[in-house]
């Protein structure tokens, strides 16, 4: 679900070159809560949070 938000978010802002992509996920980054992304990460098995 993480990723979905964060492409959402990312089509949302029409950014169009790789620069203002990275820059973008960047800013989106601080619309996920700490417990939000460690329950991502819990979830998806990337190891122990």
């Amino acid at each position: 679900m993480m990723f979905a938000k964060l492409k959402t978010l990312l089509s949302k802002a029409e950014a169009r070159s790789i620069v203002a992509v990275w820059h973008r996920i960047g800013t989106l980054l601080g619309e996920f809560s700490r417990a939000e992304s460690a329950n991502y990460v819990r979830h998806e098995a990337y190891g122990s949070v």
